[in-house]
């Protein structure tokens, strides 16, 4: 009697799956080698075409970012097949066993080719909406050339009239956001299908994930109520200031506070308000921004003083490439993705900065925050690939 094709692909299937795992540590580590390597590799051509891309906005450049972005992907599904060859979770070595641990997890490549593909060029239309996105200015409705970076940070932080600081959120939403929603939908949708590839109910439990606690968001709430009673004193007080500068009609006496006022375009930081909310009046500013300027810092002056700080701790300088490959300051003939970014080439030797420096206090604290992201950078160039990124989020 001959037995139906499918019943022999339905046994096949069934032995493959039923085949031992391999134990062979020496096999393990050789192929992590291997990976190491051509992951390295992959990785270096990927963020050459991605720095190009946020350095350039250019239907080029997102098309060879988005074609380059595919090659690591590619590999890491092949190399994921591999991973689970192994019976890594009974390794002895516990670094082979780590390495094997972060690899078992595919993300966003567990995706068909198309759809990761598809992934890549929601996010890069995300990218050019936002950093292309200008506004009319509140005055003079005939400029409407106003940026994100530097123009409208800058009078988030000092403007001082409700009605025009309202213009300006409400603008740049409509220029950003609103131009976004449909997109960011399709993006949240593939998302959480690839979370559900790898066998998470969506991407937020993948996020989470990667803190390795199963009590992580009983820890979040834990540390919140921890804080919440300063945190709601900090908003009372702020909101009391504020009521007094603009009005009852602006602030309520016990609602929350309205987004636009807090001086930042994310209602993320209230040091912008410093000149409001001081406590102690006629005492020395913490807001250094005056004496940057009055010192003629410049924005390679500002990385200088970073580098020289980290160096101070004993920590490395940054080789010549930094200097010469870096963008610290906003170019005048092209646009660029202006949020302040640190990159690793993959290459244990290429780090760059790109930031449409301001010189202002808070660029200088953004400095600082992109550098240490560099000195972690130098520190772990010599690591396998798996373990050149934070321990977690």
């Amino acid at each position: 009697m001959r037995v139906p094709s499918f019943l022999l692909c339905l046994v096949g299937s069934l032995a493959a799956s039923l085949s031992p795992k391999s134990l062979d540590e020496d096999a393990a580590r050789s192929f992590m080698k291997d990976y190491d390597v051509e992951a390295s590799e992959r990785c270096n051509r990927n963020a050459l075409a991605s720095w190009a891309y946020e350095n350039g906005l250019n239907k080029e450049n997102s098309q060879a970012a988005s074609g380059e972005n595919l090659s690591p992907t590619l590999y890491r599904k092949e190399a994921w097949k591999n991973v689970t060859s192994f019976d890594w979770e009974e390794f002895r070595d516990p670094e082979l066993k780590r390495l094997f641990k972060l690899l078992s997890i595919l993300g966003t490549a567990a995706l068909p080719d198309e759809k990761y593909t598809r992934l890549g060029e929601l996010q890069n239309q995300m990218i050019d909406i936002y950093s292309m996105a200008t506004i009319c200015d509140h005055k003079d409705r005939s400029r409407c050339n106003l940026t994100l970076e530097p123009d409208l940070e800058r009078k988030m932080a000092s403007v001082r009239d409700a009605d025009e600081l309202q213009w300006i959120w409400e603008q740049w939403r409509e220029a950003t956001g609103k131009k976004m929603r449909e997109i960011f939908s399709e993006f949240v949708d593939l998302s959480n299908e690839a979370a559900k590839a790898n066998e998470f109910p969506d991407m937020g439990a993948m996020w989470r994930h990667r803190f390795e606690t199963d009590s992580f968001e009983e820890e979040m709430a834990e540390m919140w109520e921890t804080v919440r009673p300063l945190y709601e004193q900090l908003h009372s007080y702020v909101r009391r200031n504020l009521r007094e500068k603009y009005g009852e009609d602006k602030v309520s006496a016990d609602g929350p506070i309205p987004a636009h006022l807090l001086g930042n375009m994310w209602a993320q930081d209230w040091s912008n308000l410093n000149d409001l909310l001081q406590p102690c009046k006629g005492k020395p500013s913490l807001d250094i921004t005056p004496a940057l300027r009055e010192q003629n810092y410049t924005a390679e002056k500002m990385f200088r003083l970073s580098e020289e700080f980290y160096t101070s701790l004993g920590l490395s300088p940054m080789p010549e490439t930094f200097w010469n490959l870096s963008i610290i300051e906003k170019p005048k003939d092209r646009t660029i993705v202006c949020h302040a970014s640190a990159m690793d080439f993959c290459d244990s030797k290429d780090f760059r900065i790109k930031q449409c420096t301001d010189v202002t206090m808070e660029n200088f604290v953004t400095v600082h925050h992109e550098m240490g992201h560099v000195q972690y950078y130098i520190q772990y160039k010599d690591q396998h690939i798996a373990f050149r990124k934070g321990a977690n989020p």
